[in-house]
């Protein structure tokens, strides 16, 4: 992988399968058993939730969501960072949080009546 992108795991309220690798949905389970969202559930649950995700990729410095996007999705950093930042009056960036693997966003949009 390159240095300059981020690995993020994806998961949509759509829940579009797709099947790649066993070694691959093998490690996305393991690293999901490691984060404290998952941490309770069992193999079975870790494996489907491996095999209904998404793996995405991006570029450093790229815009994933912007304040007041609507919601569809909850994304589980795999490698890189995140930064949630908004603007204050005057336009400036003002950093509130800094996501680093095994961390995760975007959650509310995944519970019904939720907007992300």
């Amino acid at each position: 992988m390159s240095p300059s992108k981020q690995r993020l795991f994806f998961l949509s309220t759509g829940f579009a399968t797709f099947r790649e690798n066993a070694d691959r949905m093998s490690e996305i389970a393991t690293f999901l058993n490691r984060c404290g969202l998952f941490r309770g559930f069992d193999a079975e649950r870790l494996n489907t939730l491996s095999q209904a995700a998404e793996e995405v990729l991006f570029d450093i410095g790229e815009t994933i969501l912007r304040e007041g996007d609507a919601g569809d999705a909850m994304f589980v950093i795999l490698e890189g960072a995140v930064q949630v930042y908004t603007q204050d009056q005057d336009g400036r960036e003002v950093v509130l949080a800094r996501l680093e693997a095994g961390d995760h966003f975007g959650g509310q949009a995944l519970v019904p009546g939720g907007t992300g």
